[in-house]
């Protein structure tokens, strides 16, 4: 986890691509309380997403498309946790999945990039950022701590579904 203008942020990589698979790709996220009082926290990921850098592509895609992101985050149960206090730690664990219609999409430029070299040049260039808020809120209270889980999609080269 690193800082970034006082915001939290959770750097992760998403595969992509054939080799990927089709299911989730699971996280482990680690999580620390350095206060003297056992919390218990509530975890869940706003709706709402942000592009850093969006997919390269020369293929026409709708206007909102580039607005949102392609990936699904979700928090594997249990979704509240008790932490206990004086330095002791959790694990969350989430889970990302890409949508269909992006992964279709990503076929379609592989396709388009194989009779096109410029077109494979620029997507290999650029990678895709997306950021997601991960909240965590204490509960009966209206504490809330903000996480940013940035993103980035790669094209998958190893094993489907390996643990990242």
């Amino acid at each position: 986890m690193s800082d970034y203008n006082n915001q939290r942020v959770v750097p992760l990589v998403v595969k992509k691509g054939p080799q990927s698979g089709t299911g989730a790709q699971k996280y482990r996220l680690p999580f620390k309380n350095m206060g003297a009082q056992e919390m218990e926290l509530e975890f869940t990921f706003a709706k709402q997403t942000a592009v850093v850098c969006g997919p390269a592509s020369l293929t026409p895609t709708p206007v909102d498309a580039s607005k949102t992101s392609p990936i699904e985050f979700s928090v594997v149960p249990p979704s509240t946790m008790k932490v206990p206090g004086n330095g002791g730690s959790i694990i969350l664990n989430i889970q990302a999945k890409l949508k269909n219609s992006y992964q279709l999409q990503t076929l379609k430029d592989a396709k388009a990039a194989l009779n096109n070299p410029a077109l494979a040049a620029l997507q290999k260039k650029r990678p895709e950022k997306y950021n997601h808020l991960l909240i965590a809120k204490v509960k009966d209270t209206q504490v809330m701590f903000s996480f940013v889980v940035e993103a980035t999609v790669i094209e998958a080269t190893g094993p489907a579904n390996a643990m990242s």
